[in-house]
């Protein structure tokens, strides 16, 4: 501002957080759109389909393994 003064506003629940959930399909379309920056189209599907069987796997190497072989 002209006069060096500062406004500014706390804001406690913000969209996404456990007290303002985000719908899945939201979640998923921002996952896709930020993780396509570093992982590329092909990457990102193939975390998504970790991710997806990740209350099933028995320990998260698969998904460490997913995201090593995108980044190389």
């Amino acid at each position: 501002m002209a006069d060096d003064s500062e406004l500014s506003r706390a804001v406690d629940d913000v969209f996404g957080s456990p007290a303002r959930r985000m719908p899945r399909e939201q979640l998923i379309a921002k996952f896709r759109n930020n993780a396509a920056l570093s992982l590329g189209r092909e990457g990102v599907e193939r975390t998504l389909a970790v991710l997806e069987r990740l209350p099933d796997l028995p320990d998260v190497r698969a998904l460490g393994e997913t995201l090593t072989n995108v980044a190389s």
